[in-house]
């Protein structure tokens, strides 16, 4: 059994707590932590974890305020989604963290990890973009993720203007988050 933790600085005032466990090569356990310094006090702002049974992601703000957002994915996933979202938004958690704000829903997160995705597979298979119509509002739907799938749908209608297309994209199946790392060296 394999146990790592450590703390990756992205400045003086921020810094990312990781800890993963694993078992036979498959993640058991994890916490990803983004933390600011408040009055000289490392203070929580996103934890990504799964301490009570299932992958899920808590937001707070400085008032104190703590929102819980299951994120339905087995823990390799989480695990990588949470890495990346740290590292991807730090700044912008930070920011929110200060004005009292919590960050962005888990929704919000996988619609823009989905939107991210959809935009890497139509610049690599250019005709799909071809049978999007000018001006429509395009629609992330995730075979099997009815929630989520059901959100989408009502942000999209909900920016749609009156003859306005909207554009399905229904995502079948995606490869796991790895990294692109092809060599590296660790020195202490």
């Amino acid at each position: 059994m394999d146990e790592k933790e450590y703390i990756i600085p992205y400045s003086e005032e921020a810094r990312k707590r990781n800890y993963h466990k694993t078992r036979k090569g498959k993640v058991i356990r994890f916490v990803v932590q983004l933390e600011v310094k408040y009055e000289g006090d490392w203070k929580e702002v996103v934890r990504y974890d799964c301490v009570h049974g299932f992958a899920h992601r808590d937001s707070c703000n400085l008032r104190g305020k703590n929102k819980k957002d299951e994120l339905y994915l087995g823990f390799e996933d989480a695990l990588s989604l949470a890495d990346d979202d740290v590292d991807d938004n730090w700044e912008i958690y930070k920011l929110k963290f200060f004005k009292g704000r919590n960050a962005m829903n888990v929704m919000e997160r996988k619609n823009t990890e989905l939107i991210k995705e959809f935009n890497r597979y139509i610049r690599e298979h250019p005709e799909y973009a071809d049978s999007i119509p000018d001006n429509a509002v395009v629609v992330m739907q995730l075979e099997g993720d009815r929630k989520f799938n059901q959100w989408s749908l009502d942000l999209a209608r909900s920016y749609a203007e009156k003859g306005q297309h909207i554009v399905y994209v229904k995502i079948k199946k995606l490869r796991p988050i790895r990294s692109r790392i092809e060599e590296l060296e660790v020195a202490v």
